[in-house]
């Protein structure tokens, strides 16, 4: 939203997400809280959703009809939105673009919101965050779908420190730096990870996260549930690991890291995957292998090979995963939609 109030587009932010409405006030972006529920992905809110259906649809309804002008584009995040301000969106004669940016599962493929869902794919544009992503959509029976991997920000000037590999501390102790950034679940592989620490030497591990996952710390391996500031833990490590053992539409963590000069190995489960090449720019394992990720970190213990993938993810985070080349895609998206 931001870069694209930046090249003159006028945004307008309605939902009921509480970060993003408190995030739009930070920015001054125009910004209406819409009370709509919980979305109807699980059992009993795919039930109920059908009962309370109407009251949302003419409370979208009334939304739209208090916009000073009528909106061109209308990008929808949330399932609600999607089943019931489509149709709305579609009669105005306004186009609609649906941003999937989470992983596929039964909420989802079991849905009996689905037919629907697709009938009304062939008039939108979905927009996946990754390759990986919308081949999955397109699989289900989604029309007009595109990827549009995700851009991340530059540390501010202010806050950038170099990784601990080049402040010396490699070369005090021979430690590696590990890190981890992920929700503490299954589909995130980080057991798998920890499991492989147990057969890596001269190593420690740091994972930051919270979730419904049990993580046992050890001697090489710290838990943080949160931080402060997520730059403390860039500034610390030599390598970012996202070890995703299930679909991960993107992985966000790994392009901040690349961005930041900092090796990473993430899993061929991860949509980021997609865009990297082994050994060039990342490191790349199946998803699930313990064997494979041991093999990745020693690799990544040779200073002078770590340093060299680092450098070209840097260039190469610059190139595909910047905020502007994303702005300037959905840009596109938006100015040539056509269905």
């Amino acid at each position: 939203m931001e870069g694209l109030i930046a090249h003159g587009h006028d945004i307008t932010f309605l939902g009921s997400c509480p970060v993003l409405l408190k995030r739009c006030r930070e920015l001054r972006i125009t910004n209406y809280e819409l009370r709509i529920g919980p979305p109807p992905v699980t059992k009993w809110g795919a039930i109920s959703f059908f009962w309370k259906k109407r009251k949302i649809q003419k409370s979208f309804s009334f939304q739209l009809s208090a916009f000073s002008s009528q909106p061109d584009v209308i990008c929808m995040l949330s399932l609600t939105e999607k089943i019931l301000l489509t149709p709305l969106a579609l009669k105005k004669d306004i186009k609609v673009l649906w941003i999937e940016h989470d992983n596929v599962g039964n909420w989802l493929t079991k849905n009996p919101s689905l037919p629907l869902l697709k009938k009304l794919s062939a008039q939108v544009t979905t927009v996946c965050v990754s390759d990986l992503s919308a081949e999955i959509f397109r699989s289900l029976g989604y029309k007009n779908v595109v990827a549009i991997p995700n851009g991340v920000k530059e540390a501010e000037r202010g806050k950038l420190k170099e990784p601990a590999c080049r402040q010396g501390r490699e070369r005090d102790d021979g430690i590696l730096r590990i890190g981890c950034i992920a929700r503490l679940s299954p589909e995130k592989g980080v057991d798998v990870l920890i499991a492989a620490m147990k057969q890596v030497p001269d190593a420690t591990l740091l994972v930051v996260g919270k979730g419904p996952q049990y993580v046992q710390s050890s001697k090489n391996v710290t838990l943080r549930y949160e931080v402060p500031d997520i730059e403390q833990v860039y500034s610390q490590i030599d390598v970012l690991v996202l070890p995703s053992r299930e679909e991960d539409p993107f992985g966000l963590v790994v392009a901040e890291a690349m961005m930041r000069g900092i090796a990473v190995i993430c899993t061929d489960a991860c949509g980021i995957a997609g865009y990297l090449t082994d050994g060039q720019d990342a490191l790349i394992v199946p998803a699930g292998s313990t064997e494979a990720l041991v093999e990745a970190i020693e690799r990544f213990q040779v200073s002078g090979f770590r340093e060299q993938v680092a450098t070209a993810g840097k260039k190469a985070a610059r190139e595909k995963f910047s905020v502007e080349r994303m702005v300037k895609d959905y840009e596109s998206q938006i100015t040539n939609h056509t269905v």
